[in-house]
């Protein structure tokens, strides 16, 4: 990974972090040649107007070691070869966690498309000039403006499939008037260390952010602590993409981990997830 913008989020407050570019949006698989894994994130987020988070509660004196949101998730998204991640990481995994934490949802309800929250949408109701043709990737801010404004419907009702270009045209009215039922209230940037990101985390809080992926980062396939990058010989110079951080470990690998779930399917990393070291997530970037 390389770059980085963070933000985290609750029903009532969105927080997220961001860095910079163009976009990527299919990258070639070293092993096989094939094409796989979209990605989806501009990198061009200009957040230095977001206000940022207020104090939580939590300081480095008091956080528990380890902090675990993922049964508040729906199971793992795939965004097949659209440029879309943004949307996966806010609407079918951020705004759905925020509704099951809401509601207090089990994971056999999490599984039902009716409680879980559409990246169609969302990306189709972001006007065309703010992202690529062919559903080819948007900016952070975008996207948390229209679920700010607008809302986000659900899977049931847009579920991810007939693509076709995203244009906010194929938009249905049926769509956004389920959509302004489900609005976020406010969105906040945060302060890009690892303390920042756990408090957050602590408090039962999502955080959503971008970054640039190396070469290993594509092929990742295992429950180990990613702790480096290789090279980005494969990925290319632009391959920013958009995922959320679900927990955090202090005893995870050499000096702690984040929980970063994913939307490229089971078949990549840890069942689609991976954990990242604390060190390297804010460093490297």
């Amino acid at each position: 990974m390389n770059k980085k913008l963070i933000y985290g989020a609750s029903l009532f407050s969105l927080l997220l972090f961001f860095s910079s570019c163009d976009i990527i949006e299919v990258v070639e698989d070293p092993n096989t040649g094939e094409l796989s894994f979209a990605l989806g994130w501009f990198g061009e987020d200009q957040v230095s107007t977001v206000p940022t988070t207020t104090n939580l509660g939590f300081d480095e004196g008091n956080l528990p070691s380890s902090v675990d949101l993922t049964s508040y998730f729906p199971p793992t998204g795939d965004q097949g070869q659209y440029g879309t991640c943004v949307a996966w990481a806010i609407a079918y995994n951020l705004r759905t966690a925020l509704n099951a934490q809401s509601n207090n949802l089990s994971s056999s309800a999490l599984a039902q498309s009716g409680n879980q929250f559409s990246p169609k949408d969302l990306f189709t109701a972001i006007p065309d000039s703010y992202k690529g043709s062919g559903c080819g990737g948007t900016n952070f801010s975008y996207a948390l403006d229209v679920a700010q404004e607008r809302g986000i419907a659900s899977m049931q009702t847009v579920p991810y499939q007939s693509l076709g270009s995203c244009s906010q045209s194929s938009l249905s009215s049926s769509w956004t008037a389920e959509a302004s039922q489900n609005k976020i209230k406010y969105w906040r940037k945060l302060d890009p260390t690892v303390s920042s990101i756990k408090q957050n985390l602590a408090n039962n809080i999502p955080v959503v952010f971008g970054a640039r992926l190396a070469d290993n980062f594509m092929t990742w396939n295992s429950s180990s602590v990613i702790t480096s990058s290789t090279s980005y010989f494969n990925v290319g110079q632009h391959a920013y993409h958009a995922m959320i951080i679900a927990g955090y470990d202090d005893n995870r690998g050499p000096g702690g981990a984040f929980k970063v779930l994913n939307s490229w399917g089971n078949n990549w990393g840890d069942s689609g997830d991976i954990w990242v070291d604390y060190s390297y997530f804010i460093n490297e970037f």
